[in-house]
């Protein structure tokens, strides 16, 4: 893939505290970092425990849609996508939630995601085809919210 290829492949295990203090640290140095991705709020785009992800230091402005890296106290550090921007605040949503939302400002927005690795293969999370399957998954979550609502009256 262009422009990673001169990414160095180092493999460690460490606690979620080292991890990101290592991962926060490595993004104001302005590199990009691959970590293994954990929970499932971000599914189908980010597989929990079986995809990793590429997070990039932030060199543009952040827009809706994109997944960010975010300190969200008292949670901690989470992955989800940008689903609105209002009063200088972040709205982010991981892509399975259906209510669960975060606010965060840009100082808490740590990195962007700019792939996902599936198989030893990197796919671009800017890409359209993404995009679509993220608004199709999000369409067949409310239709279904919608219909469990109707029948359980």
């Amino acid at each position: 893939m262009k422009g990673l290829d001169n990414i160095k492949k180092t493999s460690i295990s460490v606690d979620n505290d080292c991890l990101f203090t290592l991962l926060i640290s490595e993004l104001n140095c302005g590199r990009s970092s691959i970590i293994k991705a954990k929970g499932d709020s971000m599914y189908p785009t980010i597989r929990g425990e079986k995809d990793s992800i590429l997070i990039s230091p932030i060199e543009r402005e952040i827009g809706i849609y994109d997944i960010v890296l975010a300190d969200c106290k008292p949670k901690g550090y989470i992955v989800h996508r940008v689903v609105k921007k209002k009063d200088g605040l972040f709205i982010l949503q991981g892509d399975s939630n259906l209510l669960c939302i975060e606010t965060c400002s840009i100082q808490n927005i740590k990195g962007v995601v700019t792939h996902t690795i599936r198989n030893g293969k990197y796919y671009n999370l800017s890409s359209n085809w993404i995009l679509i399957k993220f608004h199709t998954y999000r369409l067949i979550k409310r239709l279904l919210v919608a219909l469990y609502r109707y029948f359980k009256r």
